[in-house]
C-alpha cells in the first residue's frame, strides 16, 4: 500500500500521458514541420546552427532532432513521411518530462495530489496536446521553462546553490530554442523583483532595507544566474543576430495595436480553459475561500497568476504582432493554477482523506470526459471548415490536427496509378505540404493555385485524378463530368477520379 501511495499517482499520470500522446507520434507532417526538416534539420550541422533565413529554425530543438536523426541514420523526408514517430521522439520525451516535472512541482508546493491533478489538467488541455508533439520547439520550450521554474522553487525551499548553474543552462537553452521565450524570462525576473518588494513590505518593522535584500536575498542570487542564462542564450545567436532580431517576419508597428489589448487574453484563456468551466468555477472558489479565511492570498499563488497573465500583454506593449502559439509554453502554469484553486478549496473543507481521494478521482474522470468531448468537437469543426473552405490555424484549432492524412492520399494515388496511369492535378495546398509527399514518392503531378486554371486543364482531359486541399470542389455546371471521391471520409486533402 505504501508503494502504491508513493508511486501510484506518477505512474498513473505516465500511463495517461502515453495514452494521450502516443497516437500523435504517427500524425502526418504538415507545412511548417516539413519546412523545418527540409531546410534546417536534414542539412549539414552549420546550416542547422547558423541559418536563420526564416524563424522556423528553433535552433536548440533542431540540434537535438538533427542528432537523433543522425544516430538513427535518417537522411530523407521519405523516411520520415513513412515513420513520422522518429522525428517526434524529441518532443515526445519532452512532453513526458513536462508532466513529470509539473507533478514534482505540485508536490514541492503542496503534495502529490496537487501534482497529480496539475498533470491531469495539462494532459486534457487540447491546445497543449496539439502542439506538444509538433516537430517544432514549442514542446521543448514548455519542458525547459517548467524545469527552470521547478529548479528555482527547489532552490528557494532548500537553498541548494548547486542548482543555480543548472537554472542558467536551462534558461540559455530555452532562449536558444525560440527567441520569443525571452518574454517569459523577463516576466519572471520582474516577478522576482516584485517578490523582493513584498518581502520588504512584510518586514518593514525589522528595519531591513530593500538595498540589503537585493544583496542578500535568494531572489537576487537567482536573478543573477537567470541573467547569466539570458547572456548564454544571446551569445548563441551572435553569428545570426540580425537574422534573428531584425528579420522581415518581426512585425513591428509605430503605434499601439489596440486590438491586442485583450486579444491574446481571450485567445489564450479559451485555449487553457478548454471548455472545462467547472474546473474554473471550482478553482476560483478555492482562492476566494482561502482569501476570506486568511484575509490574504499567499504571494506564491499571486505570482503564479501574474506569470500566467502578464506575458499576454507583451505584444501590446512591444508593438509587435505575435502568433498565439508562442503562449503555449504557459500551459503547465495554467494547469497548476487551476489545480491549486481546487486543492485550496478542498483544504478548507473538513472531510477525511478517503472522501478527498474520491473527489480527486471524480475530477480526473471529468477531465478525461471533457477532453474526449472537446476532441470530438474539434474533429467535427475541422471537417466543417474543410467543407466551407476555411483553413483553421491558431492556438485552439489547426487544420493539421484532425482529418489531415497526406500519406493516405499518396497510398490511394499509387494504388490507382499502378492500374490506370492518368494525369494528377493538384489544386491548392501549402508550398511544403502534399506536394512534398507526392514528390518523395515519385508521383508526377501538376499543381495549380487558381481554381479556374485548374478546371480548364481538368476539363480538357477525358479522365484524370484531381487532388484538392481544404475546400471540396464543385465541378458541375461547365462540362458534364463524373467525379468520385476516392477517400472514404472527408479530409483536408481529397482525391477525386474525374471522367467526362
Amino acid at each position: 500500500m505504501e508503494v502504491l501511495k508513493k508511486y501510484g499517482p506518477l505512474s498513473f499520470l505516465t500511463l495517461v500521458s502515453l495514452m494521450v500522446l502516443s497516437p500523435r507520434l504517427f500524425i502526418d507532417l504538415w507545412n511548417d514541420e516539413i519546412y523545418t526538416l527540409k531546410f534546417f534539420t536534414l542539412q549539414p550541422w552549420d546550416v542547422t546552427l547558423w541559418d536563420y533565413h526564416v524563424p522556423n529554425n528553433h535552433v536548440f530543438f533542431n540540434v537535438l532532432n538533427h542528432l537523433v536523426l543522425s544516430v538513427l541514420d535518417v537522411d530523407s523526408l521519405k523516411q520520415l513521411f513513412l515513420n513520422p514517430w522518429i522525428t517526434r521522439l524529441v518532443p515526445f520525451i519532452s512532453a513526458i518530462g513536462t508532466v513529470w516535472v509539473l507533478y514534482k512541482l505540485g508536490e514541492l508546493i503542496k503534495d502529490k495530489l496537487l501534482g497529480f491533478l496539475s498533470g491531469m489538467v495539462l494532459l486534457t488541455t487540447l491546445a497543449y496536446v496539439n502542439f506538444a508533439l509538433q516537430v517544432r520547439g514549442y514542446g521543448l520550450s514548455v519542458f525547459l521553462l517548467i524545469s527552470s521554474v521547478y529548479l528555482g522553487c527547489y532552490y528557494f525551499k532548500y537553498s541548494n546553490r548547486k542548482l543555480l548553474l543548472l537554472i542558467s543552462t536551462n534558461v540559455g537553452l530555452l532562449i536558444w530554442t525560440i527567441p520569443s521565450n525571452l518574454i517569459f524570462i523577463l516576466i519572471a525576473i520582474g516577478l522576482l523583483f516584485f517578490n523582493l518588494f513584498l518581502k520588504k513590505w512584510n518586514r518593514k518593522e525589522t528595519g531591513e532595507t530593500l538595498f540589503s535584500l537585493l544583496w542578500t536575498s535568494k531572489e537576487s542570487k537567482l536573478i543573477a544566474f537567470v541573467l547569466l542564462g539570458v547572456l548564454f542564450g544571446m551569445i548563441m545567436y551572435v553569428p545570426i543576430w540580425n537574422d534573428v532580431f531584425n528579420n522581415e517576419y518581426v512585425d513591428r508597428s509605430d503605434y499601439y495595436l489596440d486590438w491586442q489589448l485583450f486579444y491574446y487574453v481571450k485567445q489564450v484563456f479559451r485555449a487553457m480553459i478548454s471548455q472545462r468551466w467547472l474546473l474554473v468555477v471550482v478553482a476560483i472558489g478555492g482562492f476566494l475561500a482561502l482569501s476570506i479565511k486568511t484575509k490574504k492570498l499567499e504571494s506564491g499563488w499571486l505570482l503564479l497568476f501574474l506569470f500566467c497573465v502578464l506575458p499576454l500583454w507583451f505584444p501590446y506593449l512591444s508593438k509587435t504582432v505575435t502568433p498565439g502559439r508562442v503562449f503555449i509554453v504557459l500551459s503547465p502554469f495554467y494547469a497548476l493554477f487551476f489545480s491549486g484553486g481546487i486543492f485550496l478549496l478542498l483544504e478548507q473543507v473538513n472531510i477525511n482523506s478517503k472522501v478527498k481521494g474520491i473527489i480527486w478521482f471524480l475530477f480526473s474522470i471529468y477531465l478525461c470526459v471533457s477532453f474526449y468531448l472537446i476532441q470530438k468537437k474539434a474533429q467535427v469543426q475541422n471537417v466543417e471548415s474543410i467543407k466551407s473552405g476555411v483553413r483553421l490555424q491558431d492556438i485552439n484549432e489547426q487544420y493539421f490536427s484532425f482529418a489531415y492524412k497526406p500519406m493516405e492520399m499518396v497510398g490511394l494515388l499509387k494504388s490507382k496509378l499502378s492500374k490506370t496511369p492518368l494525369s494528377v492535378y493538384v489544386l491548392g495546398g501549402e508550398p511544403h505540404g502534399i506536394t512534398n509527399y507526392l514528390s518523395e514518392f515519385h508521383i508526377p503531378f501538376q499543381r495549380f493555385e487558381d481554381k479556374a486554371e485548374a478546371e480548364n486543364v481538368l476539363f480538357k482531359n477525358e479522365e484524370s485524378f484531381f487532388l484538392v486541399s481544404n475546400k471540396l470542389p464543385d465541378l458541375k455546371g461547365k462540362i458534364e463530368m463524373k467525379t468520385e471521391r476516392l477517400n472514404e471520409l472527408v479530409n483536408y486533402h481529397n482525391v477525386f477520379h474525374c471522367q467526362k
